[in-house]
């Protein structure tokens, strides 16, 4: 079902658009969407909406009312006003122009559609109206053209002649008023004088019942300015009640014109003869009915052989369908361009012609006859089939060599693509270069420092202090030393990890005991600090293909932090739950991976939201963290590196209620040992 067409009309940019959504979601389509009145009668003209939607109070010479009913009374299109309010004096002026509906702003999607609807009902049903009464219009004047005889002559002759009636178009004709025929001798004041006597001797002998009336004659009359028309009479005898002959009434077609135009046709039949080019002429059913000396030239058929045949015949299939689409057109009162079509000659060779078509009309305007134009081309389509087949040759020869030099220059752009990625990465490896060095510079010279200030002050204080101070120094030197190896141990492993190098002892094993046994390893840190460990039971399997030790090192560097940044008395959870890989992340598109999730959450200071995805790289620490709680910063990017050795995922969270939930993912086989 073909959408209603809608035309707004509204001066506030903001209130239009709003107003053109909601009319395409109730599934209207907006023609246009105009600010002024000129506009809107300018669309209206252009755009034949179907309605328009006008506000009252608009830009422009003329506000909505005016415009409204400038716009009814010149295309008869219905109007909804729209506003944001009403005063009287504006309802009094709308009511003129009699619109199909108000809406008030803001619209309600609900009453606009009501009014829409209603509005265009209404519309449809005033169309149906006008129609039929244009309709009931033309019957009636058709009724009155019959009255009048339909233009013909229709006059009543007494016996002696005298004319007793005579219709409008009779007076048309003879050139002078009814009262000034009536009363008169047809044949006396309104016949030439050549003939008048014999004619009235075949009057006499119809009024005596000698002779019956022929059906059809053609005689001249004389006019009142003295010329004389011909007209094709049809004659019927008048009897009163008794049967007897009272007079006799005729009805006559002036074919003056008929007349003069089969003298301009005989004349033009030699001169069209005479020219090389066809001229065809068919009657409205197609069959040929004139054939001149250019048609034989071009088409082999003597005219004999043609008139009276259908035109189609030399007509290719697909051309026989334009001809008689041009044709229906023509009749239609269309004006049609010149064609190029196909025909077939007698010796059933292609003829190549340019068809002109064209019509004659009778005095009342139906279409008598068609003529055909028809020029042979086919000299010129044949040079025409050459020039296109060279110019294709030429344009597959340009693709060609087009795609050619695309081709070069696609090269060429990869190349500089890749080259300009290559000098990215080698920007972005210096720049983690010296980033990495920048970290373990510091990461280093913090505790050498530690050791050295102590070693200094072990032999500066050695004779003067006491041996446990000494100790003292000599501790400290131990401590940083330990870390100083942790820190190194950590960037060995992460070196090895990163690089593949690293061994893994894979076997099965039970995660649940893995667990249980590191929670026993905190026990009593966790003790000291005055925490809680929960560790949550769960029937899922928690027997998985994996190493030991470094999943162990996964869990012990979670709960490690889980420990160090849980405050007193708080409590730290242990959980794992069954789980899967989302599709396509590993096999098929269709396929997932069964795996057991491991989650360890504390209830810390939890980590900022622009820093949970950095906290598994290198030498990152929470800007919450990283302040007075030790830590070198690489435990999680190890941990990172051991998950996706084993194929699997590692992320972490903010709690809803506080603190952070560290996790892992794992899958319960391995297709591959891990590298």
């Amino acid at each position: 079902m073909e959408k209603a067409k809608i035309l707004i009309v509204e001066d506030e940019a903001i209130i239009a658009m709003e107003i053109e959504s909601q009319l395409q979601s109730l599934g209207y389509k907006v023609t246009s969407i105009v600010d002024t009145s000129e506009k809107a009668i300018e669309k209206a003209e252009k755009d034949k909406p179907d309605l328009i939607l006008m506000d009252i109070r608009i830009k422009g010479e003329m506000d909505g009312i005016d415009t409204a009913e400038s716009i009814r009374s010149q295309f008869s299109i219905p109007v909804i006003f729209s506003t944001a309010y009403l005063d009287q004096e504006r309802i009094e002026r709308a009511k003129i122009t009699m619109p199909f509906g108000y809406v008030l702003k803001p619209m309600q999607e609900r009453d606009l559609k009501v009014t829409l609807e209603m509005a265009l009902y209404v519309a449809k049903v005033e169309g149906k109206r006008k129609r039929t009464e244009e309709t009931l219009r033309f019957e009636r004047n058709r009724a009155q053209q019959y009255l009048n005889v339909a233009g013909v002559l229709l006059i009543a002759l007494d016996q002696n002649g005298i004319i007793t009636t005579v219709n409008p178009k009779g007076c048309e004709i003879l050139g002078y008023e009814e009262e000034e025929i009536i009363g008169h001798n047809w044949f006396d004041d309104f016949l030439p004088n050549e003939g008048i006597q014999n004619v009235k001797k075949v009057f006499k002998q119809i009024i005596a019942g000698e002779i019956e009336p022929v059906e059809y004659y053609e005689n001249p009359i004389a006019r009142r300015d003295g010329s004389q028309c011909f007209i094709a009479w049809h004659n019927s005898i008048l009897r009163d009640n008794k049967g007897r002959i009272i007079g006799l009434f005729s009805s006559g077609e002036d074919i003056t014109k008929r007349k003069e135009t089969e003298k301009e046709l005989e004349k033009a039949s030699v001169m069209i003869h005479s020219i090389s080019d066809a001229v065809i002429t068919t009657d409205v059913e197609g069959n040929i009915t004139f054939w001149n000396k250019g048609a034989e030239k071009i088409y082999g058929y003597q005219e004999s052989e043609v008139i009276g045949k259908s035109i189609n015949f030399l007509y290719i299939e697909k051309d026989i369908r334009i001809l008689n689409s041009l044709i229906n057109e023509l009749v239609e009162g269309r004006k049609i361009p010149s064609v190029e079509v196909t025909c077939i000659d007698n010796e059933n060779n292609d003829v190549y012609i340019l068809l002109s078509l064209t019509t004659i009309k009778d005095d009342e305007g139906n279409i008598i006859e068609l003529v055909g134009f028809t020029k042979d081309i086919s000299d010129r389509k044949r040079v025409e089939k050459k020039l296109k087949k060279a110019h294709e040759e030429l344009e597959q020869k340009v693709v060609e060599r087009t795609m050619a030099l695309q081709h070069e220059i696609d090269e060429r752009k990869q190349i500089e693509y890749d080259l300009l990625e290559s000098r990215k990465e080698a920007e972005f490896a210096n720049n983690a270069k010296s980033e990495f060095l920048s970290n373990i510079s510091h990461e280093f010279r913090t505790p050498m420092h530690q050791i050295l200030s102590y070693s200094k002050f072990g032999v500066d204080k050695i004779d003067k202090v006491t041996k446990e101070k000494l100790l003292h120094y000599f501790e400290k030197i131990g401590t940083i030393g330990k870390s100083l190896l942790s820190l190194l141990n950590d960037l060995l492993n992460l070196s090895k990890l990163e690089s593949g190098k690293f061994d893994y002892d894979i076997q099965s094993v039970d995660l649940k005991k893995i667990i249980g046994k590191i929670s026993n390893e905190f026990q009593s840190l966790i003790d000291d600090k005055g925490l809680s460990l929960k560790l949550t039971e769960s029937d899922v399997p928690t027997e998985i293909i994996c190493d030991e030790y470094k999943i162990g090192q996964v869990i012990r560097n979670f709960l490690s932090n889980a420990v160090k940044f849980t405050p007193k008395g708080k409590e730290i959870t242990i959980s794992y739950e069954f789980s899967a890989f989302a599709n396509g992340q590993r096999k098929t598109e269709t396929e997932t991976i069964k795996a057991i999730c491991v989650k360890v959450s504390d209830q810390g200071i939890g980590i900022p939201v622009e820093e949970i995805e950095d906290v598994f790289d290198k030498f990152i620490q929470s800007s919450k963290t990283k302040t007075n709680a030790g830590g070198t910063g690489l435990g999680l990017a190890i941990c990172k590196e051991i998950t996706k050795a084993h194929n699997g995922k590692i992320w972490a969270e903010n709690n809803p209620e506080g603190g952070a939930t560290f996790s892992f993912m794992l899958p319960y086989e391995q297709e591959t040992a891990p590298k």
